[in-house]
């Protein structure tokens, strides 16, 4: 499945691979646009600027989470499978994680925008899909 394993498997190598790519791009665009829209709040209340700022912080370090992790899965060797595969699952879960984080932070401040919210939550929500679906497939 992921190179080693033998040329029947290269298929499925490669659809895992056009997913993960897919996840990174999406991954990729919540990140530029909840940038966008931090660079707009710039008027905004302090509470609601510190809020999206947390969450541009948050959804960067995902970025970098997915990559490592796409990282790890490209060059995975059967002598440290399993401590690469743990490292991966790792870094997923992290991204996981910091989404949430970022969710969590937007909702729970009442000077937030509500349109905001519902905004970042949906696109927020689109990654978390994609990356807990990819840690599925990871275990």
């Amino acid at each position: 499945m992921f190179g080693w394993v033998g040329r029947a498997y290269s298929p499925i190598k490669c659809e895992f691979g056009i997913y993960c790519n897919v996840w990174i791009g999406v991954t990729w665009e919540c990140n530029v646009w909840v940038g966008v829209t931090h660079a707009r709040a710039a008027s905004s209340s302090d509470r609601q600027r510190v809020a999206v700022s947390d969450c541009v912080t948050q959804i960067s370090d995902s970025v970098t989470e997915l990559n490592r992790t796409l990282n790890e899965l490209r060059h995975l060797k059967m002598g440290t499978f399993r401590w690469q595969m743990t490292n991966a699952m790792t870094w997923a879960s992290t991204a996981l994680t910091n989404g949430n984080a970022c969710i969590n932070g937007l909702i729970n401040s009442s000077e937030v925008d509500d349109n905001l919210k519902v905004d970042v939550k949906r696109r927020v929500r689109d990654v978390s899909m994609l990356t807990s679906n990819a840690l599925y497939l990871l275990c």
